[in-house]
């Protein structure tokens, strides 16, 4: 069974971000994703975040730059509740601002399993801090 899956840089874009979200929803193998490098957007984030609630075994998700935002981050952040598993988001050069690392913040203040979180090379200032 396959446990961890890379495929970083790749320019899967929205699309393919879609189609890993539908594959990873239920999954009970995988418990890596890297998806750095692909243009995944604010749309694809979404789409992960809806997987992640769905997927309560995934412990490690890389989607290094691939410009999420605010919303991306958001979506993400609203996610955790359905995986405790989760231990690792590595999030840099996303140009997440303030909204999005409040978000972030706030999902790891409600008891989240997360353990290390990624943030470095994005756009928070100290109000985000």
């Amino acid at each position: 069974r396959l446990s961890h899956l890379t495929v970083s840089a790749n320019s899967i874009e929205v699309a393919g971000a879609k189609a890993l979200a539908d594959a990873l929803e239920g999954s009970q193998a995988l418990t890596g994703l890297e998806l750095d490098h692909n243009d995944i957007s604010v749309e694809g984030a979404m789409a992960l975040g809806r997987a992640l609630r769905g997927n309560p075994v995934l412990a490690e998700i890389h989607i290094m730059h691939n410009d999420l935002g605010d919303a991306g981050a958001v979506a993400l952040a609203e996610a955790w509740p359905g995986n405790r598993n989760l231990a690792y988001l590595g999030l840099r050069r996303n140009r997440i601002g303030n909204k999005g690392a409040q978000a972030l913040a706030r999902a790891m203040a409600q008891g989240c399993g997360l353990t290390a979180l990624g943030l470095m090379d994005n756009e928070i200032e100290e109000e985000g801090a």
